[in-house]
């Protein structure tokens, strides 16, 4: 399966001119690989999506956008049979949404973000060429082709920016038909401290589709960190400063989204003291959850760790761990 990591060859400016599809929204189906992806060129492509004769199609849909029809990247709507759906390994037939888009057409911003493990949205608007907006946690880039529309779509982009992998949306702003593409990558754990707890957060993270590794080395670990985005997290369960402090600061000190450490309250006054001494300021402070977890009442490892991953969802969504019949509005569990 081609998925839309595999389409750095493409993105050659050097290399032949490419196309690429994927689904956008879908009604019946079953399960859908999200990120998977179609690459179109004058002379082939890779990938594959919805089975030969609906592929075949979306190429030719792909080849008159990279001949510069004039009509932009193409929002192709077709239904699929059950015959069809089980041929592609799909569950049953229904209807799909599929944006055809020249990859020249997205903003270079979307692809260095990737790069970097940084979240975006891509705002595309189908049927105007080069309409393509990418809206990240600090400002846009590109355009729809009207400020006010810009304006709109970073709005409607922001809630996708908390939310990891591959998500979309289609939307009709006033009359106008945006299609809306989350970009984030699946959030990665660092665990320092090899212990019980250590395995039971990984093996927390993993169930969630998330990538999780214990070290037991200060180095690693801050090598690690210089890699990680505002999807991912580290939590420090060594107590010794040696291991804990600079860990903690280089965390705190860069763009990883949420820093825990695990120990008591007087563990924790402690170490905030030598993180003051090795000059992290009071607002990076302010981002440490030490102890970390929510309140959950839980005391074995398996029920700390799922209250530890608890809180870092909360954060990323801007949620308060709230029990939901005590909310209202809509249910996001």
């Amino acid at each position: 399966m081609t998925t839309l990591d595999d389409l750095g060859p493409w993105l050659d400016p050097a290399g032949p001119s490419a196309a690429f599809a994927r689904i956008v929204d879908a009604e019946g189906l079953g399960p859908l690989p999200t990120r998977a992806v179609l690459v179109i060129t004058a002379r082939g492509g890779a990938g594959a999506l919805l089975g030969a004769e609906a592929d075949l199609h979306l190429a030719g849909e792909g080849r008159a956008v990279l001949a510069g029809d004039a009509t932009g990247a193409r929002l192709v709507r077709r239904d699929v049979d059950d015959a069809a759906a089980l041929g592609a390994g799909l569950t049953c037939g229904g209807r799909v949404s599929v944006l055809v888009q020249a990859l020249a057409d997205v903003p270079a911003a979307a692809w260095a973000a990737a790069a970097r493990r940084r979240p975006v949205v891509l705002v595309t608007r189908p049927g105007h060429p080069g309409a393509s907006l990418v809206v990240g946690r600090d400002g846009s880039s590109g355009t729809l082709g009207d400020d006010v529309l810009d304006a709109a779509a970073t709005e409607l982009a922001a809630p996708l920016l908390a939310r990891p992998g591959h998500q979309t949306r289609v939307v009709d702003h006033e009359g106008t038909e945006l299609v809306l593409e989350g970009w984030a990558p699946l959030p990665r754990l660092v665990v320092v401290g090899p212990n019980q707890l250590a395995d039971s957060l990984v093996a927390q993270v993993e169930l969630l589709g998330w990538s999780g590794s214990v070290t037991a080395l200060a180095d690693d670990a801050v090598a690690a960190v210089g890699a990680m985005g505002p999807l991912d997290g580290v939590v420090v369960l060594d107590h010794s400063p040696a291991v804990a402090t600079p860990v903690l600061t280089a965390a705190l000190g860069g763009d990883v989204g949420y820093v825990g450490a695990l120990g008591s309250r007087r563990t924790q006054a402690a170490r905030r003291t030598h993180l003051e001494r090795a000059g992290v300021g009071e607002e990076a402070l302010a981002r440490l959850h030490g102890p970390a977890g929510l309140d959950l009442g839980g005391s074995t490892p398996q029920e700390t760790a799922l209250s530890i991953v608890a809180e870092m969802i909360a954060l990323r969504t801007g949620r308060g761990g709230s029990p939901l019949h005590n909310t209202s509005g809509a249910i996001k569990a």
